[in-house]
């Protein structure tokens, strides 16, 4: 199965492809962003799958985003691009402290994915091994396709004049 990921800015779409976990294409270099900036993703799929979106900031805690909290499966429509986090439900991903390598990471799958399992793993840092391995784990039975985007956070750069210091008469 072919995952698409991708970040969407003002000036490019890039997109992250696989066709699955062993022919996963390396990103040739981590996207930068800086303190305050919005991070938007653009996910697609060949063929209809459930799919799991997981991002690792860079102290190592991992976030299910997709599915949503509440929802027990997330089927995504082939051909369909898909962008997160959808702006109309109020949702935005904003560059924060810690600054690092940060990741996001797009599983998709033919059957539901152990959510209930999948946030276990997830709630411990500096467990992402073990989750992956569960989750590819899940995907050997099944269609499977993963994509990996990096991204590079640092602190938003200071003004390079000085502070207003008022003004005498």
């Amino acid at each position: 199965m072919r995952t698409q990921l991708a970040t969407r800015d003002d000036e490019s779409t890039t997109r992250i492809n696989a066709k699955n976990a062993k022919a996963q294409r390396a990103q040739r270099k981590p996207f930068q962003k800086n303190e305050g900036d919005e991070i938007s993703l653009l996910l697609s799929l060949d063929r209809d799958a459930y799919v799991l979106l997981i991002y690792s900031d860079a102290a190592g805690r991992l976030t299910r985003l997709l599915p949503l909290p509440g929802k027990t499966g997330q089927r995504m429509t082939a051909g369909a691009f898909v962008p997160f986090p959808d702006k109309r439900a109020g949702l935005r991903l904003t560059v924060t402290p810690p600054f690092g390598r940060e990741a996001a990471w797009f599983f998709a799958a033919g059957t539901p994915f152990p959510l209930a399992e999948i946030d276990a793993l997830s709630a411990t840092a500096g467990n992402f091994d073990a989750l992956l391995r569960r989750i590819r784990r899940h995907g050997s039975g099944t269609t499977y396709g993963e994509a990996r985007l990096l991204i590079d956070t640092e602190a938003a750069r200071g003004l390079s004049r000085p502070p207003f210091a008022g003004r005498t008469e």
